[in-house]
């Protein structure tokens, strides 16, 4: 299922623009690992209401140079050269299910935001189960994953999970992602955990 929703591609054109653009912010600090406590739950399909805890966590951000070129790369060879180049690259973090050691992230970056918050912005390859890789079902069309986080100077917040969507840019110049499901998944209870 597509949501074709043109404000909520809107939005989420300005929400991946500025996962790949250079900000402000210097990218290239490392800051001490930190670790996120987050509850997911979506918000539509099989899933809907079923909450699931999440440890996320940051081990550095992606430089402004390499964002950049990422985003050049979708732009001039499209998208399966972007997830061939995201798959190479070391992970700036993680997110995992609680229980679980979870998955690598290979772009994270930060946006300052109002009153010395921030907006956290994960991006890259996602997971996929053994069946999607051997029956190659339609949502193997959608490789990629994205979460945003809002979070203020505490460290508390809330954000969106994409965790099943595809990345383009459109006739007009403009970036696009598509979610794969009806509606993105609510995070909430974003907490520093340390």
């Amino acid at each position: 299922m597509k949501f074709r929703n043109t404000q909520f591609r809107l939005l989420i054109r300005v929400l991946v623009l500025t996962a790949l653009a250079p900000i402000a912010m210097a990218q290239t600090e490392q800051p001490p690992q930190q670790q996120f406590q987050a509850t997911v739950y979506p918000q539509a399909g099989i899933f809907a209401g079923r909450m699931t805890e999440l440890n996320i966590y940051i081990d550095g951000y992606t430089p402004d140079d390499e964002a950049a070129q990422l985003r050049e790369l979708l732009k001039t060879k499209g998208p399966d050269a972007l997830l061939s180049t995201i798959e190479k690259l070391k992970g700036k973090g993680r997110v995992a299910v609680v229980g679980t050691t979870g998955w690598s992230v290979p772009v994270i970056r930060q946006h300052p935001a109002a009153n010395g918050g921030r907006r956290l912005v994960f991006f890259g390859n996602r997971p996929m189960s053994f069946f999607e890789v051997a029956e190659q079902p339609i949502t193997t069309q959608y490789p990629f994953g994205l979460m945003i986080l809002d979070v203020d100077a505490q460290g508390k917040g809330d954000g969106l999970l994409y965790p099943v969507c595809k990345v383009k840019f459109n006739k007009q110049g403009e970036l696009e992602v598509e979610n794969f499901g009806i509606a993105p998944a609510k995070v909430v209870n974003v907490r520093l955990a340390r």
